[in-house]
């Protein structure tokens, strides 16, 4: 799916003459996730079929998200959560109240409006480097920077490297986790010390991740024994140590292996299962065809890219129309983005069931091999106690 979800974007991207940063460093965005995932800065929505952390990096990040990673920069998580705060925005996911109340507390950040926050927009190249660049101690209020050009700093100090400019458009998830994870080794403001040695002093240990994920069903490892059963020198139908028939402890021993295979299938089959069943109940899965899902995608990745367009040119235009305007071309934007990531969700959750139904299959497959060998050894074990 990312491959798919990938072409379809580059596709967009030469049609609206834009070139986004991250599809180009895609391997570099993955590598900068999992080394802030390893330090309990970035920890993705849920998990993959496979029990990875599921990154998204391809989505655009929302104003939730880009204010949590600006809590976590900060080292100040625990704080955050153990706080109390008040605001005055009236729409804040019960989640995000503690990372949106300390930022708002340390005048971190602002609502769209007095009482609304706007959780869920996106944000811009320009919107997050302004919140990493407040973390390293940079100040716009002041003058050390101007927060619609941020890239001119975060370029200056290393932050960046040119690839942001007033006419990025696309800014991903895997944007934010290269910023981030840059931002580790550039110095604080009139500091030598940089910002990944301040959060290893200050938070040695960093938590980290321990939501619930399925990894990937293991073969049996339990090794079925083909050696002849062992016999009492002076009868070879008496096993004095037991006490019971040679005979009936090859029945035991089938029986025992069997059972171990069963439990073993019956278990991996119930966790699948509950995977399964908590998939469902968090996204509807997609039941469209592949093709019916690359067309609509494309649509709504068309459709959010040319409202995005529009915006810009309308804030530069400060009459009512164009006020007017651009916020019903806001809400448009909105309702396109709410609809594309429920798809991608939904699409997602499709192949997530099919990737674990077919790894139970597997595994099941793998089980009923064992078993049919150890019924065929069974059968020869008996054969050589009765006839020899």
């Amino acid at each position: 799916m990312k491959k798919i979800t990938m072409m379809l974007l580059l596709t967009t991207a030469i049609a609206v003459c834009t070139v986004p940063a991250a599809f180009a460093a895609s391997d570099e965005a993955k590598d900068a996730a999992d080394i802030l995932y390893e330090q309990g800065l970035f920890l993705g929505n849920g998990t993959t079929a496979t029990g990875a952390p599921n990154f998204e990096l391809d989505r655009k990040p929302t104003r939730y998200e880009a204010v949590t990673m600006l809590v976590r920069l900060l080292g100040k998580e625990e704080e955050a959560k153990k706080g109390t705060w008040n605001t005055p925005f009236t729409d804040v996911d019960e989640w995000a109240k503690p990372y949106v109340g300390y930022a708002y507390a340390n005048k971190l950040t602002t609502g769209t409006s007095e009482t609304i926050f706007s959780g869920n927009d996106t944000v811009t190249a320009s919107e997050y480097l302004t919140l990493v660049l407040r973390v390293l101690g940079y100040n716009d209020k002041i003058g050390d920077f101007s927060w619609d050009k941020a890239w001119e700093l975060s370029d200056e100090i290393g932050l960046t490297n040119g690839q942001y400019n007033a006419n990025t458009r696309d800014f991903t998830r895997g944007d934010v986790a290269i910023a981030s994870k840059n931002a580790l080794n550039v110095n604080l403001k009139n500091d030598n010390k940089t910002l990944g040695a301040t959060l290893r002093r200050n938070k040695p240990a960093a938590d980290i991740n321990t939501s619930k994920s399925v990894v990937k069903p293991s073969v049996p490892t339990q090794n079925i024994s083909n050696e002849r059963p062992s016999y009492s020198e002076t009868d070879n139908s008496y096993n004095s140590n037991s006490g019971k028939s040679l005979i009936a402890e090859e029945n035991d021993r089938h029986q025992q292996v069997l059972q171990d295979l069963y439990r073993r299938r019956d278990e991996n089959r119930n966790l699948v299962n509950e995977r399964i069943r908590e998939i469902r109940a968090e996204n509807i899965p997609y039941m469209g065809s592949e093709s019916e899902y690359e067309r609509r995608t494309s649509e709504l990745i068309r459709k959010t890219s040319t409202l995005q367009s529009r915006i810009n040119t309308l804030a530069l235009d400060d009459s009512r129309d164009a006020i007017a305007e651009r916020k019903k071309k806001e809400q448009e934007l909105a309702e396109a983005q709410k609809e594309l990531d429920d798809l991608t969700a939904r699409y997602a959750a499709k192949n997530a069931i099919a990737s674990l139904e077919e790894l139970q299959k597997n595994y099941e497959d793998d089980i009923a091999s064992q078993i049919d060998k150890e019924n065929a050894l069974h059968q020869r074990n008996l054969e050589r106690l009765l006839y020899e």
